[in-house]
């Protein structure tokens, strides 16, 4: 359907063949926030990431000096997150969906913290970043209820998803696809006044030497439209002659489908969710399926909750005293090989480097009596003891080996030569 591509004045237009126009230019990343409401691949996809990184538990540890990690339940940083908003009801699960897809779309996200007590969640709409003569950022200028207001950097947390031009800003995948989504926006309109057929007739009759009452010509059409939807009885048929000329492609020879879809996997591949994941595939089963989570989970989802872990580490924590030791850490949320630890399960148990009880525990089962010794061993002997002692001067006793006699052994190959002719002899 689409001829080709131009470019004129920074921006780039499309001709088809059907004569419309599309003009794709840069829009600001509050503009391309909004394509995520119409656009169902990207809202989908969007969506199933959010949602999986603000359900993930994000604890708190603190690191000794011995290395050692030990998890703090209990610290005013915990409360923060839990309840960051008390007062316009905004919960752990509200804010951190709302920033990843800020995130993720724009390319930044903002949390205005308030006397380490309170968070505001702002949107790239909401925030413009100040930057010096050296381009360097200064402060935050923030606009909450149509009044703005300009915040010291140290109360803003500003997660960024960097990009290779400028690391105090972010690149969502919005500004990758806006060409796509435009594209694809254009054509499913154009789609859409196609079938409604109000736009560019179909076909047109021509009459050389025919038929002049209206009347008649009126019967026609109502029959050709009978005959377009297949609810005819009868072929109309005009007196003279008669040429039909096309005037447009059906949509079947645009293609629109095999459109859509090209767009859909470029939404996908860029957002990096399989798709499978979002119903769009058969033939999934346990084993596939698994695998489907295990990729969707270590690339497309765990890169970017490690952006937001790093910030909170680096911008929130600081605030509270007492924390130059103590880290913020999300569950790992890729999924574990079921295989692999099955069988190092085993060779911790049969090397006696796990206890039985101690596996048992793993499996919510109570302990059992000798189950906190260690067993190794063929014979599952408990470790530390010996088989016993054993001298090793003790000279073994040996097993001479007393010589044939070399007759003896005449005789009996003379015996077996008898007895195999009386068995021919038998049968």
């Amino acid at each position: 359907m689409f001829r080709f591509f131009y470019k004129n004045k920074g921006k780039v237009q499309t001709k088809s063949l059907s004569g419309f126009k599309s003009v794709f230019s840069n829009r600001s990343e509050a503009q391309l926030l909004q394509s995520y409401a119409s656009n169902p691949w990207i809202f989908t996809a969007s969506e199933l990431i959010a949602e999986e990184i603000a359900s993930t538990p994000l604890r708190l540890f603190r690191r000794s000096k011995n290395g050692s990690e030990k998890e703090i339940f209990f610290h005013p940083v915990l409360d923060l997150i839990k309840t960051p908003n008390r007062d316009q009801k905004i919960t752990k699960l509200m804010i951190f969906k709302f920033s990843v897809l800020n995130f993720l779309l724009a390319g930044e996200s903002f949390w205005w913290v308030q006397d380490n007590k309170t968070v505001f969640p702002l949107s790239v709409g909401q925030v413009q970043v100040m930057k010096g003569t050296d381009g360097l950022i200064q402060n935050y200028k923030v606009t909450i209820g149509g009044r703005q207001k300009n915040v010291p950097k140290d109360e803003i947390i500003h997660f960024k998803n960097i990009g290779p031009l400028d690391i105090s800003d972010g690149v969502g995948v919005m500004k990758p696809l806006d060409r796509t989504d435009q594209f694809l926006r254009s054509a499913e309109e154009e789609n859409a006044k196609l079938a409604k057929g109000g736009m560019i007739p179909d076909y047109f009759v021509n009459l050389k030497d025919g038929v002049k009452d209206l009347g008649v010509i009126k019967s026609f059409k109502r029959a050709w439209k009978k005959m377009m939807r297949q609810q005819f009885e009868e072929i109309p048929v005009l007196d003279g002659e008669v040429s039909i000329h096309k005037l447009r492609e059906s949509n079947k020879d645009m293609d629109f489908v095999e459109l859509n879809r090209d767009a859909m996997l470029k939404i996908l591949a860029v957002l990096r969710v399989p798709k499978h994941l979002i119903g769009l595939s058969d033939g999934i089963n346990k084993a596939n399926g698994e695998s489907l989570i295990y990729i969707f989970q270590k690339f497309g989802v765990l890169p970017r909750m490690k952006a937001f872990e790093d910030m909170l580490n680096f911008d929130l924590l600081p605030i509270f005293s007492g924390t130059d030791n103590f880290f913020l850490k999300f569950d790992n949320p890729v999924p574990k090989d079921k295989e692999f630890l099955l069988k190092k399960r085993e060779s911790d148990s049969r090397i006696g480097a796990r206890t039985i009880n101690e596996l048992r525990q793993e499996d919510g089962l109570d302990s059992v009596d000798g189950g906190d010794v260690p067993l190794v061993g063929f014979n599952l002997v408990p470790l530390g003891e010996s088989l016993g002692d054993v001298n090793i001067n003790e000279p073994q006793k040996s097993i001479e080996k007393t010589e044939e006699d070399p007759k003896k052994d005449i005789k009996t190959a003379k015996k077996i030569k008898i007895d195999r002719k009386k068995i021919k002899k038998a049968y």
